[in-house]
């Protein structure tokens, strides 16, 4: 019930906050109601917890593809998408695999298993914060160039780490349509990038 109902307002969130904030959110609410669910008292509060567990875990689901389509470089953007997505099935597996062990050879209580559930998300959180940044193409659509100079840069490098060119404010800017006051420009507007970040683009 708490992905049904998060699901009808998260993607719309992330392109108001940004894609980065609403995938910690989603991840830290996971982790948090998990653990908080080990220390259920009654059915009502256990219940209450799942779903907002369940809140969680929808919270993630815009945001990462729509990380994984705007950072990825494009030729490779299918094959991350693609790889993201199996992800899924490695944690469905996962979950199936320590509850089988905790249950049927551990013989743990069912509040350890949630704990246990939990940490994947935990570890995700800090990975997220550490290790992702946010969408250039959101903070630029945002109008936030500063703020997506350092992400563009990021990305420039790992596409070719032989450039020695710094992107600036400017080629930023520079594909975005000028005088719009749209908050999120439609994807055509995009078609014409700079010289600079088509070269990095096709790297």
């Amino acid at each position: 019930m708490g992905m049904l109902v998060c699901g009808l307002v998260i993607g719309t969130l992330g392109d108001y906050v940004g894609r980065r904030p609403v995938l910690l959110l989603g991840l830290s609410c996971n982790a948090i109601a998990g653990i908080l669910s080990a220390l259920a008292t009654n059915v009502w509060m256990l219940s209450l917890l799942r779903f907002t567990a369940g809140v969680g875990i929808r919270a993630t689901v815009p945001p990462i593809f729509t990380l994984v389509t705007e950072l990825a470089i494009s030729s490779k953007r299918n094959f991350c998408v693609t790889l993201c997505a199996r992800f899924w099935m490695v944690g469905s597996i996962f979950v199936a695999v320590v509850a089988l062990a905790m249950f049927k050879w551990w013989k743990t209580s069912w509040r350890l298993s949630f704990v246990a559930f939990a940490f994947s998300s935990v570890i995700g959180t800090f990975l997220c914060y550490s290790l992702v940044p946010e969408s250039t193409r959101f903070l630029a659509l945002s109008h936030r160039y500063d703020a997506a100079v350092g992400p563009a840069n990021w990305l420039a490098r790992k596409m070719n780490p032989i450039l020695d060119y710094k992107l600036t404010v400017a080629d930023i800017e520079a594909p975005l349509p000028i005088g719009t006051h749209e908050r999120t420009p439609s994807i055509p507007s995009l078609a014409k990038p700079s010289g600079r970040l088509l070269m990095i683009q096709k790297a």
